[in-house]
């Protein structure tokens, strides 16, 4: 769902990130509109269709609030993948060294996730369509839960015993800001996966499902299992 890095480090408690995005959204502005561009394509994120109960997601929320600012003769494709199957790989390090998953939502609530090779092919999809307005469209590769995630990456890394352990929200906030992460990143993320745990997050994407992409989580745990063995080799 997210690229912080692209704003700057995590455990940078001095950064802003809602004001940078913000910032960057006034920028995308402020280029369209000395170009000659008036059909636009926006990579946003699940959760931006609201301000409320999407923790650090809030930041698409506002992003595209600032877009549907330009002028109506701007016709503007929202693009909204759920979480990415290469968020997983951050869970490397705590796979390694735990032997586990460890997060404060999970259990057998199935939850849409999407492939960055879908995605692509979505947004060259929606680049041969017409293009009039302002439209949104969500995209998703499956539909798993964090139960069925780790017996996937367990299996094929050899560790069927791989466990997605679930910890109180205050646990695993306490554990970040304890690792010198930004304070609102932290925040925002606990608050984001109660949304995912419940379901929340997602009422806007089941009301706009979309047609799934090709990538299953076999496919992705395929992958995530080669480099795995890199790691650890």
């Amino acid at each position: 769902m997210e690229a912080w890095e692209g704003i700057g480090s995590l455990f940078d408690k001095d950064i802003d990130f809602l004001a940078e995005f913000k910032k960057i959204a006034r920028n995308y502005i402020t280029a369209v509109q000395r170009s000659t561009v008036k059909k636009i394509i926006h990579l946003s994120s699940i959760g931006a269709h609201s301000d409320q109960g999407s923790g650090s997601l809030l930041v698409h929320y506002h992003v595209e609030q600032i877009l549907q600012t330009l002028p109506e003769d701007f016709s503007i494709k929202f693009m909204r993948p759920v979480g990415f199957f290469n968020n997983i790989y951050r869970w490397l390090p705590m796979i390694q060294s735990q032997g586990k998953i460890i997060q404060s939502y999970g259990g057998k609530r199935k939850e849409p996730w999407v492939s960055a090779y879908d995605i692509a092919a979505a947004i060259a999809d929606e680049m041969e369509k017409s293009f009039i307005g302002r439209t949104v469209h969500y995209m998703a590769s499956d539909e798993v839960s964090p139960d069925e995630i780790a017996a996937e990456l367990g299996q094929s890394i050899g560790n069927p015993d791989l466990e997605w352990k679930v910890i109180p929200g205050e646990e695993l906030l306490d554990q970040m800001l304890s690792a010198g992460i930004n304070e609102w990143i932290a925040k925002g993320m606990v608050a984001m996966q109660k949304a995912q745990g419940d379901g929340s997050l997602y009422e806007d994407f089941y009301a706009n499902r979309p047609v799934f992409g090709k990538v299953k989580l076999a496919d992705f745990a395929r992958e995530f299992a080669q480099i795995y063995k890199k790691k650890i080799n």
